[in-house]
């Protein structure tokens, strides 16, 4: 035992004396394949690698582009300790990649280290930051589009929708949008007509019979999805939650002719899992709407409504992150609500504070005639 101590206690010392050394590291690539050297610098565009080769060293620039993705994201990470200004560069690259999780993270990284600064951006207090965070989004969903990836671009216009309205890209992105969802239409219809195609007569007339018997379902569902698509992309607040409100009454009209289909044919498994496929995407879009007027009322101030927008996507969708982002937005916004108020009281009452002692956030209530996501609408 008294051995194993002393032992240990020497490989202590020798280590804490010892000079650090930079350790080779196992460098990812994107394509699966790993470089060995020593990483001696990460920015925000790639890696500075040091590697070995047979007549002596030479140091290696990896562009983010090439390196694996969740691996760079973490050595970026790693690196940027209190910049905020770095992690909402990364979380916007991250947003790029698809990353959606790790973007908010970042956010919420970035509000901690300098929340002014976030509440600035998000006000439209610095334009030329705003304006440059929203182009990048845009043109990464249409490179997205042009590569095939609809449901990626789908997601991160509807971010840039719902968070960048006011600014140039915002309103690029309503008509990107929309061409989208035509294209997304139209190519699920060739795609349907090419699968009927294929099938032998016997199986045609059976699925005919099975087109017919949800065309109703079908009908609510399209139009759901265009009053969706409207609400996503009108300018008018009070319009939007109209629109998207007549999308959800269409989302539960198609919910219980489902249910109905479904009790009366129980027995044809092929047809319930259509049912089933239909209403997964059913239940998903309306969390999105719910969401979408949640995010409204709360740009609006009006946390209460926003509250019953949230738990009515909860019911549809318990697990879903973004309704846990929603109400993590919607708590951010009764604080600011709060403190304007108590600052606004105590100003009556003749109290003085320092500048900035008082975190009266973007979007205050007198600012209901500006732009959804600050910094003047899009009218």
């Amino acid at each position: 035992m008294r051995s194993l101590i002393t032992c240990v206690g020497t490989m202590v010392l020798t280590s804490a004396f010892a000079v650090p050394a930079l350790a080779k590291e196992r460098v990812i690539m994107k394509d699966g394949s790993v470089r060995k050297g020593e990483v001696l610098e990460v920015t925000e565009t790639g890696m500075k690698v040091k590697i070995k080769t047979k007549h002596g060293s030479t140091t290696v620039v990896y562009r983010a582009g090439l390196l694996d993705t969740h691996y760079f994201y973490d050595k970026r990470d790693d690196t940027l300790g209190d910049d905020a200004r770095g992690r909402l560069k990364l979380a916007l690259w991250s947003l790029e990649q698809g990353m959606f999780s790790r973007a908010k993270v970042q956010v919420e990284r970035a509000t901690e280290i300098d929340p002014q600064l976030v509440k600035d951006i998000r006000a439209g207090h610095l334009p030329e930051i705003r304006e440059g965070i929203a182009r990048r989004v845009l043109d990464s969903a249409q490179a997205d589009i042009d590569g095939g990836d609809t449901q990626q671009a789908e997601r991160k216009l509807e971010i840039l929708l719902a968070r960048m309205p006011d600014t140039e890209a915002g309103t690029e992105a309503a008509q990107v949008y929309r061409d989208l969802q035509d294209m997304v239409r139209g190519r699920e219809a060739r795609k349907q007509e090419e699968a009927h195609e294929k099938l032998e007569a016997e199986q045609q007339e059976i699925a005919d019979d099975r087109r017919r018997l949800l065309a109703p379902v079908d009908r609510l569902l399209r139009r759901g999805k265009e009053l969706m698509t409207d609400g996503l992309t009108e300018d008018s607040e009070s319009k939007a939650l109209r629109l998207l409100k007549d999308a959800i009454g269409k989302g539960k009209a198609a919910l219980t002719r489902m249910d109905t289909i479904a009790k009366q044919h129980a027995q044809d498994t092929e047809l319930m899992a259509e049912i089933d496929g239909r209403r997964q995407r059913t239940i998903a879009a309306m969390v999105k709407v719910y969401l979408r007027r949640a995010d409204i009322y709360i740009w609006r101030g009006s946390i209460p409504n926003a509250k019953k927008e949230i738990d009515a996507a909860r019911q549809l969708d318990p697990d879903n992150p973004d309704i846990t982002a929603t109400e993590a937005r919607a708590e951010q916004r009764e604080e600011q609500d709060a403190l304007e108020l108590r600052w606004t009281r105590n100003r009556r009452q003749g109290m003085r504070f320092a500048r900035g002692n008082v975190a009266r956030g973007g979007g205050a209530r007198g600012g209901r005639g500006g732009g959804r996501g600050g910094g003047g609408g899009r009218r």
